[in-house]
């Protein structure tokens, strides 16, 4: 049986020393050294059981990484707030699965056209004949004898034959020189008695030529005029009567012997080629009168008439 020691203070022989231990000291069971007695450094002992360290306390030195977390520390894994040792999140946009990525970190000129959104590419960012047949998305073949249609297709375009046209009308500008572009006829059946030595209207017809260099042609036919005591001056007007466009005769009556009334044929005259000059509305007319005292009339047993043509040029 081991031999027991029961004081209450051990002190060196002068009580100014440390003693000595030149054995181990194996301490009982649930005994400790209280933390006021123990100064110095500490023993080479485990520290399994070291508590309360706080890390303000550490005045140097680093911590290694193996204290940091569990796992392997290298230069491909960083350290998790749940103190683990793992792989970083992948760099590569194609490894992107939510999120969107910021404007700012695309550079001008970054992105190519197979990265666009369909229908976002506007007008004012289509390069200068940037779009060429090639682009089109047409059916059909594009050639230099087909079209594209309304339909987005390739067609051949219609026949630029005038015996093919079917409906609409032809601008006057298309015919060839020397067509009749417009014909205006007037009739006129009244019976016209005069015995003024001035102008009388017979009759009159309203006319817009399409172009102002076109020529008119003007057809008057006067109405069978007979006289008793006068003879007759006829003239084709326009505007008014006092603007004469050409005379359709200077005279005519039963002669100088006024005896007995008189019966003439129509009296039918047309003018020379005349210049539209403008494309206003405007009115051409016939107008008789005396040259001597008496009278006659026209139209005593037929008409009156106007004809007014225009003529491409």
């Amino acid at each position: 049986m081991a031999a027991k020691l029961k004081v209450d203070q051990v002190e060196s022989v002068d009580g100014s020393t440390n003693i000595i231990l030149n054995n181990s000291v194996t301490m009982a069971t649930n005994k400790t050294l209280p933390a006021p007695s123990l100064t110095g450094n500490l023993p080479a002992i485990s520290g399994a059981n070291l508590t309360a360290l706080n890390a303000t306390n550490l005045g140097s030195g680093t911590v290694p990484t193996a204290r940091l977390g569990s796992g392997t520390a290298s230069s491909s894994v960083f350290l998790s707030g749940a103190g683990t040792w793992i792989a970083a999140g992948s760099s590569s946009a194609s490894d992107l699965t939510s999120g969107t990525l910021p404007i700012a970190r695309i550079a001008n000129d970054a992105i190519d056209s197979i990265h666009y959104a369909a229908g976002s590419i506007d007008n004012e960012h289509l390069a200068d004949d940037a779009v060429g047949v090639a682009e089109l998305s047409a059916t059909g073949t594009a050639s230099s004898t087909t079209f594209l249609r309304g339909d987005n297709s390739w067609q051949t375009a219609g026949s630029t034959s005038a015996t093919d046209l079917t409906s609409g009308t032809l601008p006057t500008a298309r015919l060839p020189a020397g067509s009749i572009v417009q014909v205006v006829t007037a009739v006129n059946t009244s019976t016209v008695t005069t015995s003024a030595t001035t102008f009388s209207d017979v009759m009159s017809v309203a006319f817009t030529p399409t172009n102002a260099s076109n020529k008119l042609l003007i057809r008057c036919q006067l109405g069978e005029p007979d006289t008793a005591t006068g003879r007759g001056h006829a003239i084709c007007w326009v505007g008014s009567n006092s603007t004469e466009v050409f005379r359709l005769c200077t005279e005519f009556g039963r002669g100088e012997d006024y005896g007995a009334e008189s019966h003439t044929q129509n009296i039918v005259a047309e003018s020379d080629f005349i210049t539209a000059a403008s494309t206003s509305a405007r009115t051409y007319g016939m107008a008789l009168k005396n040259n001597v005292g008496g009278t006659f009339r026209v139209g005593n047993g037929a008409d009156h008439k106007i004809t007014i043509m225009e003529i491409q040029v």
